[in-house]
């Protein structure tokens, strides 16, 4: 029985073969002719050989992902004539702008106007369109030190918040606004005399001692977008530009000047993205469990959908040839022609191994630091991995011949292992989705399908 790959175990024998693959590698870009020279007796070249290894491809929706105290969060939707439509709502607490917060007596302080600003960032998804916002009050409490994630929907009060008539908001005429050296975008909703009015009423008391009395008074507030596609857009929770101001006067004051206040979302408290896909209307249906796609490979990030190769017909001879070095195991994946400019693609795929979803695991070329690449490579016109460490280890018996998954970003269960990695940071995360052709996608040209080829020289 063959052993399941221990990166402890065999960190010494294969860092010695990674030198040798990296030598081969270099020794590979010279002539036929003279490859194995200067390193064997004179006269005897390596012999260098390539396989195609043949797989099939299925798509599998992906497992919902953290999305809580993320750098980045979104908000709208798109209806997608490939992927079918997309949703997106926030989530978050609000915070003091600082302990004992006393604005005032209230029966002296007269409210002028409650706006919600919400900084947003130049990622996009689909094109953005004027759009109907709704805000509610959240009526569950929220932890910073629990975990949220994509598919969790939060209980919420029924009433919207924002002002009647006034909620359509044009995402491309964001105001700016300069802090520093920088200048900052954000939109701005205008909500409900009511809910500042509530606040200011508690103006010197208990609920303005700290953050804990505050959130367990105001639990926090549900932003979403009404528009069904018009586009997803990148918002920045804790700069202190995304907030709840409320903007009032003192009865006091001889001028009357506008004061204000305001609670920010911020990283200290919690906050997270809902995402819901509906595939009904996408070209491949909804589907449960997984779905035979050799044709087209579609790729989605956060809850999305992300795809098995099957390995078929792996050159089963060379396994256990322990004089057979692999230089080369380039997974090569043409970007499909459905493309549509509303869509960037991502500019990285992720790779993982295992036959079983819900158990994956790093690629061998990942844990030793090794490039495992899969940008998209714009001459090549396809994401290209290159796996000569995974695939040696098959060859050695000393992991086990698995499916490969491709997603636009890690499986949830590796993204603790990577946090912190200069490949990957968990506060990141990629929300694009591209299409792929797959292994069976041209039959009359093979270049133009997504294909595994092996070097190896013994």
């Amino acid at each position: 029985m063959k052993l399941n790959y221990n990166p402890l175990r065999n960190r010494l024998s294969l860092t010695a073969f990674l030198v040798l693959v990296i030598f081969i590698s270099d020794s590979c870009k010279k002539d036929d002719q003279t490859i194995g020279l200067g390193v064997q007796p004179e006269g005897d070249g390596l012999n260098i050989f390539q396989d195609s290894v043949l797989f099939t491809a299925s798509l599998y929706k992906a497992d919902s992902m953290r999305t809580d105290e993320i750098a980045e969060a979104f908000l709208g939707n798109y209806d997608d004539d490939q992927f079918g439509l997309t949703k997106t709502v926030f989530y978050g607490q609000l915070e003091l702008p600082g302990n004992d917060l006393d604005l005032g007596s209230p029966e002296n302080l007269l409210l002028d106007s409650v706006i919600l600003t919400v900084r947003t960032t130049q990622r996009i998804i689909g094109s953005l369109e004027m759009q109907s916002f709704s805000v509610f009050e959240l009526n569950e409490d929220l932890y910073n030190d629990s975990l949220y994630y994509s598919n969790r929907q939060a209980e919420t009060l029924m009433d919207d918040l924002v002002i009647p008539g006034e909620d359509v908001i044009a995402i491309t005429n964001a105001t700016n606004i300069t802090r520093g050296d920088s200048v900052h975008t954000v939109i701005s909703i205008p909500l409900v005399q009511e809910i500042g009015q509530r606040l200011l009423n508690e103006s010197g008391s208990v609920v303005f001692e700290d953050n804990e009395s505050f959130q367990s008074f105001f639990k926090g507030l549900a932003i979403n977008s009404n528009t069904a596609d018009g586009g997803v857009f990148g918002i920045d929770p804790n700069d202190g530009l995304t907030s709840l101001n409320i903007y009032y006067r003192n009865a006091t004051e001889a001028e009357e000047d506008t004061l204000s206040v305001s609670f920010q979302f911020d990283n200290n408290s919690a906050y997270y993205n809902y995402f819901d896909r509906d595939y009904t209307t996408s070209v491949f249906g909804d589907f449960e469990g997984s779905l035979e796609s050799n044709d087209k490979i579609y790729l989605q990030g956060i809850d999305g959908l992300m795809a098995r190769l099957s390995v078929d017909d792996f050159p089963v001879d060379i396994i256990g040839d322990s004089s057979l070095v692999i230089s080369s195991a380039k997974l090569v994946m043409p970007l499909a022609n459905d493309v549509n400019s509303k869509y960037s693609i991502p500019s990285v795929l992720y790779l993982s191994a295992g036959n079983v979803r819900d158990s994956l695991k790093i690629i061998e070329d990942q844990i030793f630091g090794l490039s495992l690449d899969g940008f998209y490579d714009i001459v090549e016109g396809a994401y290209v991995f290159d796996l000569p460490l995974h695939f040696q280890n098959i060859i050695l018996e000393s992991s086990d011949l698995e499916s490969l998954w491709i997603s636009v970003n890690p499986p949830e269960r590796l993204r603790e292992f990577l946090d912190g990695a200069s490949y990957w940071n968990r506060f990141f995360i990629e929300p694009k989705r591209v299409i792929l052709n797959g292994p069976n996608s041209n039959s009359q040209n093979a270049t133009e399908n997504m294909r595994l080829i092996l070097t190896y020289s013994e």
